[in-house]
């Protein structure tokens, strides 16, 4: 997730990503719509509360337009 961020980012697109110890300043922008696009494990966006709450403000049901899954790396062969 970390170098599609950087990719993003030098093409001056807001994004982040969100993993268990990330930086409380960039959680608090995530919550504040800071970024145009967020990679996130599905586990940790439907997990944690703070995730859930977010997601539910009307902010967030009215501009998301999508979720992208990427199970890529839970295949074996």
């Amino acid at each position: 997730m970390n170098d599609q961020v950087a990719s993003l980012q030098k093409c001056n697109i807001a994004a982040a990503s969100v993993f268990s110890e990330q930086d409380a300043e960039v959680l608090n922008d995530v919550e504040n719509r800071k970024f145009s696009i967020i990679y996130a494990s599905l586990e940790s966006m439907l997990s944690v509360s703070r995730w859930r709450r977010m997601l539910s403000t009307e902010t967030y049901k009215k501009r998301l337009a999508g979720f992208a899954v990427d199970e890529a790396h839970c295949i074996s062969h």
